[in-house]
């Protein structure tokens, strides 16, 4: 049986064709996880809410650029970062680093598990994406389609699915800072329209695709 692999995106598909190099190429399929029904993929304002708050949700690690925005914020105090997620036992990096960024700077704060996600779509505008690496971020999806405005990072494979998006950061400091600034600065109407054309092109991933997509990848096993 020839064997086929299944990756969430182009540079997943990448990475992993560069750290393995298979002597006989086998085919590969890139699929994402599917947004929801076609007529649900769309911004949702109701909880819209420009203010210089940035949120994040997940594992608040290292690797998810915590650190960066801790040293953003560091140098530039005027925003403040609302973590949600895990730093549990077995994940003592994470502990440290949550405990260090937090004792460091008042602008920060951890909240454990997130509970209200109505609360947090209201009260923070910015959603914190500025991994070093990630496979497909689903809750940057949600955040955007909420009404947060995502800050992505170039190297976050999420990126490739924000076809045309200028909020899009490399991880240092200033260009984090100015990619803020471009956020907070950017007039509603045309922040909005930003936000609804980058939902038009999530559009694809809809369950109807995504199913078919994943039919032919069996077909072909």
């Amino acid at each position: 049986m020839l064997f086929r692999s299944l990756f969430y995106s182009n540079k997943d598909q990448k990475y992993f064709q560069d750290t393995y190099p298979l002597k006989k190429p086998t085919p590969s399929y890139v699929i994402p996880p599917s947004l929801g029904n076609k007529e649900d993929i769309q911004i949702d304002f109701t909880h819209f809410s420009p203010n210089n708050n940035i949120g994040f949700n997940g594992s608040p690690s290292f690797s998810n650029g915590i650190y960066h925005i801790f040293d953003t914020l560091n140098n530039f105090p005027n925003y403040t970062l609302s973590l949600f997620g895990n730093h549990g036992r077995n994940e003592v990096s994470n502990e440290i680093l949550v405990n260090f960024i937090t004792d460091q700077s008042p602008n920060i704060n951890f909240n454990g598990k997130l509970k209200d996600t109505n609360k947090f779509f209201k009260n923070n505008h910015i959603y914190h994406n500025l991994s070093l690496y990630d496979s497909f971020n689903y809750f940057t999806f949600t955040s955007l389609l909420n009404g947060m405005v995502p800050i992505l990072s170039t190297s976050s494979s999420t990126t490739e699915y924000f076809i045309d998006y200028p909020f899009i950061s490399d991880l240092d400091v200033n260009s984090i800072y100015n990619t803020l600034n471009d956020i907070t600065s950017t007039p509603i109407k045309e922040l909005k329209e930003i936000l609804i054309d980058t939902s038009l092109r999530l559009k694809h991933m809809n369950n109807k695709n995504i199913k078919n997509e994943y039919y032919n990848f069996l077909n072909n096993l």
